[in-house]
């Protein structure tokens, strides 16, 4: 009987091995074929349905447009496998393309087409880039990360007030808001709008999140920040889109205002590429695009893949818990594994296991690259967890707007990854962050980087390394590294119990630790062995081996090498704490993260993502000022290359070298642009030739790890001259009072005041009050006023008429009118400024001719009139020429003066408002007529 039994389970492994097949597929193939390799199918929903477990579904080369769902479960010891063939690229796509396009106007193109997700699902992409629903303020920079959003004046929980809004058509628009405590966003449907005051629908300010969250509230200095969107009347720069849903009909205007098809445009079609609804399936190798990869069975495995724009989604527009559940993985079984996979570019989560109460549990997430997610600046992270079990380790996360690692599940690892560039739009958190209730988590944090993030100003720059937020309970800390944050390196709030820190090093921050108590206890909070380079502490039992002390003492920081140096106070100071100090050595642990001589541990994931990083680390000052003015503030613009994860500097030498100021940011491994803002003492002295240094090294490296150096030099003055532009058809003045939007204005302030830069090429650039650059941007808007650096939209040609009267010629060799278009082809007087000087000065008088000093006066009677009216010449009236003028530019009267008394008739105009202009060899002046 047992032989007989032997051979039957013999017999049933040999069947399941015989039955296990591959399955392929093909661009090529059709899905009326065998699915063999010569008889491929040419859907891979095809083979999902036919696989079954010990199944290998081999896709070949090309991008497929589909959801793909398995129909079967594998087994533990025969999942089913869906894997790109060797050597081949596969992309399952949620995208479709649109190829038929209609030039509209000013470059705007339309096409028919039908976008199904709905709006806080739609999307559309350029060349694999995500494009901006249109919206005002204009995301200007293409940074995701910086809202390009005004400060709100006022508000309640249903409406915000702000003067200048444009008066587009906002009934199908929405508002993002982000409060002044900036801690997440909401976006809501508008309701109401004028050039003041937007209505929508409104929030429960009595309630968190909106509590705190809500325009009657002030932190930071401020009530909020804002940007409409999704209204076709804003659509007026590259990449911006509105898509008309009732009428089906996309509106786009494409990068260098092209014709979208020269490009590859897609709309977002299907909300998923993966379903892996049932049990042991396997994605191996496989990229996707445009849609979530979902993850809903048990025991399933991601890996090896890389997985983009998972979710290019809006925030829930009835959100009221501050958070989204949608990631670019998306897990809500239990066991997954993801693994090995480059997950990148989400509005959202990145990594999300949020379904605690669906009994998800036992997530592992190793030894991925996660970066560039949460743009919307809600509670959305890289990876964001809630649920028990997880394991998160030799992860490399960066990018986000909020914090870099959420976990908030019991029984819970996060170990040995490297975090960094977060909290880039919110504030009040820490790069890792997870926040409590009643219950004890029995969790451990070790081994990780938590590092180089700053908020924004906006934000009130607070980001914490390790963030155990309000009522944590049951963490313990150890081995980890936190260094240049804004904020506390490890921050806890609220009732604390049973947290214990061992063998951290805290360095380059605000405050060592921080304690927000809110009238609540700790209890058993311990440290042990931990190191910052300044204090404070605070904990139930702060044991004698912690170390604060500001001298370094590490072998090097800027490379990266936070082990204690030759002669360190860290060594041998620390205590023995078993399972966290085992096999340390010399006569005792050392204190902080490293042990000198011990395991030079490093976190992150063991690869690096082949994606066009530089093999070279360059720089180079793509702008700078050639003069400064004493006392102020200024911007350089800097070029990079980066193999990996740099700092960029800019430093000022006076000119006998002495060192003055200098400022950084930390760049990720690539090529791009940066803006760094030099604070001026007033102790410069005015004088020539200052010398400005920009490099490339290592984060918190010194000159001598500089890997590449450029310099230059400019001036520092005692004043600049700066000039109104007073157009001479309205005689009002260019103003930048609004930066966003320029226009003119009757009188001169500080907003009408622009100084001229020369270029080097013989164009100049005009820089406000600001400190920013105006752009003709290229004719599609109004100038602006807000650009940090010189480029081609910020230059223009001057066209002299005499007199100190110019014509302002952009670089699209169009002219700007006195409405602040620069579209005009020609040049009549709407075109033409004279260009004052608010100061005397000789910093420019080879380009300004002298002022008129003769005086040209005349009267006109009657006023109002009826029609006929008389000019009467005081003096100078040879060679005088008489215009007038309608307030919209139509010229009715244009004639030379022949006496001291000139009569005109105007019968046949239209009443309204007319401008006299006078023009002799002694200048120019304009008066005003009422014609009834």
């Amino acid at each position: 009987m047992k032989k007989l039994l032997t051979a039957l389970l013999l017999w049933a492994c040999i069947c399941g091995f015989l039955s296990a097949k591959e399955i392929h597929v093909s661009k090529n193939g059709n899905n009326a074929n065998s699915g063999t390799s010569s008889s491929p199918y040419l859907t891979i929903q095809k083979a999902a349905n036919v696989a079954v477990a010990g199944d290998v579904v081999i896709i070949h080369q090309g991008t497929y447009r589909e959801t793909v769902e398995p129909a079967n479960n594998g087994t533990s010891s025969n999942p089913i496998t869906f894997k790109a063939a060797a050597g081949e690229i596969v992309v399952v796509s949620a995208v479709e393309e649109i190829n038929s396009w209609t030039l509209t106007s000013n470059n705007i193109y339309k096409a028919n087409v039908t976008m199904p997700l709905g709006m806080e699902h739609n999307a559309l992409f350029y060349d694999g880039n995500m494009m901006d629903i249109a919206r005002w303020p204009n995301n200007t920079d293409n940074d995701p990360y910086t809202p390009n959003a005004n400060y709100i004046t006022g508000g309640s929980a249903s409406h915000i007030t702000y003067s200048g809004i444009p008066t587009h058509d906002w009934s199908k628009g929405y508002i993002w808001y982000l409060g002044g405590h900036s801690g997440a966003s909401f976006t809501r449907k508008i309701t109401a709008s004028s050039s003041s005051r937007i209505d929508f629908e409104g929030v429960d300010i009595t309630k968190w999140p909106f509590s705190v969250h809500n325009p009657t509230i002030t932190r930071n200095g401020h009530k909020g920040i804002f940007y409409l969107f999704n209204s076709l009347g804003a659509l007026d720069i590259q990449r911006e889109y509105y898509y008309d849903a009732s009428a089906k009909v996309i509106y786009f205007k494409a990068p260098n205002n092209a014709n979208p098809t020269n490009g590859k445009c897609e709309y977002r079609a299907r909300e998923y590429t993966f379903k892996l609804s049932k049990n042991y399936i396997v994605m191996d190798g496989i990229e996707t695009f445009g849609g979530i990869v979902m993850v809903s069975g048990n025991n399933n495995v991601v890996k090896n893949s890389k997985v983009r724009h998972g979710v290019p989604i809006l925030d829930e527009l009835n959100n009221t818990d501050a958070q989204i559940g949608s990631g670019a993985i998306t897990i809500e079984g239990s066991n997954a594994l993801i693994e090995r996979n480059l997950v990148e570019n989400g509005t959202a989560n990145g990594i999300s296991v949020l379904t605690a109460w669906k009994g998800t549990q036992n997530a592992t997430i190793r030894n991925n690259v996660v970066r560039n997610f949460n743009t919307i600046g809600i509670h959305a992270e890289p990876i964001r967890s809630n649920c028990p079990g997880t394991v998160i380790e030799k992860n490399t996360i960066y990018g986000g707007g909020r914090s870099g690692i959420y976990v908030s599940g019991a029984n819970a690892s996060v170990a040995y990854n490297n975090v960094y560039d977060v909290m880039k739009i919110n504030a009040d958190g820490g790069v890792f962050y997870t926040v409590g209730n009643t219950a004890y988590k029995n969790s451990v944090i070790h081994h990780n980087w938590f590092h180089n993030s700053t908020a924004a100003p906006h934000a009130g720059y607070k980001v914490a390394g390790i963030y155990l937020d309000n009522d944590s309970k049951g963490y313990q800390v150890y081995n980890n590294v936190v260094y240049n944050v804004s904020w506390s390196g490890i921050q806890i709030n609220w009732d604390n119990w049973g947290l214990d820190f061992y063998n951290n090093s805290i360095y380059n921050v605000k405050e060592g630790m921080g304690r927000w108590e809110n009238g609540y206890t700790m209890d058993d909070v311990v440290l042990i062995n931990n190191y910052a380079s300044i204090g404070p502490w605070f904990g139930t039992d702060i044991q004698p081996q912690n170390i604060i002390n500001g001298n370094n003492p590490f072998i090097s920081p800027a490379n990266l090498n936070f082990e204690p140096s030759s002669g360190s106070y860290l060594i041998n100071a620390g205590k023995v704490i078993p399972g966290i100090t085992d096999g340390y050595v010399g006569s005792a642990p050392d204190i902080g993260a490293y042990e000198r001589g011990g395991v030079k541990w490093v976190p992150g994931a063991d690869w690096s993502p082949n994606d066009g990083t530089p093999s070279t680390n360059s720089v180079s000052i793509a702008s700078a000022p050639q003069s400064v003015v004493k006392g102020n503030s200024f911007n350089v613009q800097v070029n990079y290359e980066a193999t990996a994860q740099y700092e960029i500097v800019v430093l000022v030498n006076d000119p006998s070298g002495v060192w003055l100021t200098s400022s950084r940011q930390t760049v990720s491994a690539g090529a791009g642009t940066k803006v760094l803002t030099l604070t001026q003492s007033s102790a410069w002295a005015v004088a020539n030739n200052y010398k400005l240094g920009v490099s490339i090294r290592p984060v918190g490296g010194d000159f001598a790890s500089n890997l590449d150096y450029v310099s230059s030099t400019f001036d520092v003055v005692s004043s600049i001259t700066r000039y109104s532009f007073q157009n001479q058809g309205s005689f009002n003045y260019m103003s930048a009072a609004n930066p966003n939007i320029m226009n003119t204005v009757s009188s001169v302030g500080n907003t009408e005041l622009f100084e001229i830069i020369e270029n080097s090429d013989g164009t100049v650039s005009f820089k406000g009050s600001n400190g920013l650059y105006v752009s003709s941007e290229n004719g599609n808007k109004e100038l602006t006023c807000t650009r940090t650096a010189i480029d081609a939209w910020e230059k223009f040609e001057m066209i002299d008429y005499g007199n100190d009267v110019y014509a302002l010629k952009g670089n699209n060799s169009m002219y700007v009118r006195d409405n602040m278009l620069c579209t005009s082809e020609g040049v009549s007087n709407w075109q033409q400024f004279k260009i004052i000087p608010s100061t005397s000065s000789s910093s420019r008088t080879g380009n300004l001719e002298e002022d008129i000093k003769q005086n040209l006066n005349f009267t006109v009677f009657p006023n109002p009139s009826l029609g006929t009216i008389n000019v009467q010449m005081d003096e100078g009236f040879e060679q005088s020429r008489i215009t007038i003028y309608s307030t919209l530019g139509q010229l009715v009267y244009d004639q030379p003066v022949v006496s001291d008394l000139n009569t005109i008739r105007l019968n046949g105009v239209q009443s309204g408002v007319y401008i006299i202009k006078m023009t002799s060899n002694n200048g120019i002046k304009t008066k005003q007529v009422i014609i009834k």
